[in-house]
C-alpha cells in the first residue's frame, strides 16, 4: 500500500525523468540543487546590506553623542568633588568621614 503510494506520487517525476537525456537529467538536476543556495545567497546578502546600513547609523550616532559623553564626565566629577569638599569641610579635626551607607 504504502509502495504503490509512492508510486503514484512519483509516477509525473518518472515520467519526465524517463523521457529526457542524461544531459538534461544533469542539467535539471543541477537546476533543482542550485534555487536553494541562489535563494539563500541573496537572503544572505540582503541582511548583510541592512547590517551595514545600521552600522553606519551607529557609528554616527556614537560620533554624536561622544561629546555629551565628555560633558558629562565633567559634570559628575565636578558634582562628586563639591561633595566631598562640602563633607570634608564640615567635619571637625581627628574625625574619620562618615562610612558609605550600604544598600541592601
Amino acid at each position: 500500500m504504502l509502495q504503490s503510494a509512492l508510486l503514484r506520487a512519483f509516477r509525473p517525476t518518472t515520467a519526465l525523468m524517463g523521457r529526457l537525456t542524461y544531459p538534461q537529467k544533469f542539467a535539471l538536476i543541477g537546476c533543482v540543487l542550485l534555487a536553494p543556495l541562489a535563494f539563500v545567497a541573496y537572503t544572505y546578502f540582503g541582511l548583510q546590506g541592512t547590517n551595514k546600513a545600521f552600522s553606519a547609523k551607529e557609528r554616527v550616532g556614537v560620533a554624536y553623542i561622544a561629546p555629551l559623553n565628555a560633558l558629562l564626565g565633567k559634570v559628575v566629577g565636578s558634582e562628586e568633588a563639591r561633595s566631598s569638599a562640602q563633607r570634608t569641610s564640615g567635619r571637625r579635626r581627628g574625625t574619620s568621614p562618615p562610612l558609605p551607607r550600604s544598600r541592601s
